[in-house]
C-alpha cells in the first residue's frame, strides 16, 4: 500500500512538472512564432494617453451660466489626451469667441411693428440681453471611442436660439487620435450618399404640415447640409444635423447603421 501512496505521488509531480515545463516551451514558441505587431499586443498593455488620469476622456472646465431661463451656459470642454492638446487651444479659442459678441436691449433701439406693421413680442431675460452666440457640448463615450458634438446657435430675444454651426471630434482612447470621417465611413460601410439619404428620409419622416403647407424645408436642409458624426452610446454611428425651417431652424439627428 505504501508502495503505491509513494508510486502515486511520483506520477502527481511528474504530471506537474509536465504542464510547467510544456507550458514554458509553449509560451517561448508562440513569442518566437508571432508576428512583431501581434507580440506586442501580447505583451504590452493599452496604453493611457489622458493629461489627468483623474478625470474622465472628455470633461468641462470654467462654467458660466449666461441665460438660466433659456438654458444658456457657457462651458470650456478639454479632450483629456497628451496628444491633443492644440486642438484644446483652438476650442478654446472658439468658445472666447462665439461669446465675445453680446448686444444688450438697452443699447437698442427696438422697433414695436414689422415691416407688416404686426406687433414684435420680445421675449426679455434678467439680464437685459438683446442677442448672443453660444455652443452647446455633447459627449458620449462607446467601447474605445469618445465623440464630442458642438453645435453653436445664434440667440436673441425675438427667434429665441437658432443652430447655424455643427461639428464634432471622435477620438480612439488606444490611440489618442482623432478619427477623421473618411476612416469611420470606411469602418462601418457607409458613403455620404447614404448619409444625405438617411436624413432626407429622416425628414420626411418628420415632416409636418400647417395648413396644408410643408413646415420642414427638406431641400433647402439638403441643398446647404450640416451635419456631424458621431459614435452613439451603443456603438451606432450617427448624424447630428441642422433642419432648415419656414418656422424655426433646429438640431436633429438620425442613426446611420
Amino acid at each position: 500500500m505504501e508502495q503505491k501512496n509513494v508510486l502515486g505521488l511520483i506520477s502527481l509531480i511528474i504530471i506537474i512538472l509536465f504542464f510547467v515545463i510544456g507550458g514554458y516551451f509553449f509560451m517561448n514558441y508562440m513569442l518566437k512564432n508571432t508576428k512583431p505587431e501581434e507580440k506586442k499586443e501580447l505583451i504590452e498593455e493599452i496604453k493611457d494617453y489622458r493629461i489627468d488620469k483623474t478625470k474622465d476622456y472628455i470633461y468641462y472646465e470654467n462654467g458660466e451660466e449666461i441665460l438660466e431661463e433659456e438654458e444658456i451656459h457657457r462651458d470650456e470642454a478639454i479632450l483629456n489626451f497628451k496628444t491633443l492638446t492644440e486642438l484644446n487651444e483652438t476650442l478654446k479659442e472658439e468658445v472666447e469667441n462665439i461669446y465675445g459678441n453680446v448686444k444688450y436691449t438697452k443699447d437698442m433701439d427696438l422697433p414695436s411693428t414689422d415691416s407688416s406693421g404686426n406687433k414684435i413680442v420680445y421675449n426679455e431675460n434678467t439680464k437685459g440681453i438683446y442677442s448672443l452666440q453660444y455652443r452647446n457640448y455633447e459627449n458620449v463615450k462607446f467601447s474605445n471611442y469618445v465623440s464630442l458634438v458642438a453645435v453653436d446657435f445664434d440667440y436673441d430675444i425675438v427667434k429665441g436660439s437658432i443652430p447655424f454651426n455643427i461639428k464634432s471630434y471622435i477620438v480612439d482612447i488606444n490611440t489618442g487620435q482623432l478619427v477623421n470621417e473618411d476612416e469611420l465611413l470606411n469602418k462601418y460601410s457607409l458613403t455620404k450618399d447614404i448619409i444625405k439619404q438617411k436624413i432626407k428620409d429622416r425628414l420626411n419622416n418628420t415632416q409636418v404640415l400647417e395648413e396644408n403647407i410643408q413646415i420642414i424645408d427638406i431641400n433647402g436642409t439638403l441643398n446647404d447640409l450640416k451635419y456631424a458624426l458621431y459614435i452613439n452610446k451603443v456603438g451606432k454611428v450617427t448624424a447630428s444635423f441642422i433642419v432648415k425651417s419656414n418656422k424655426i431652424n433646429y438640431n436633429d439627428i438620425v442613426v446611420l447603421n
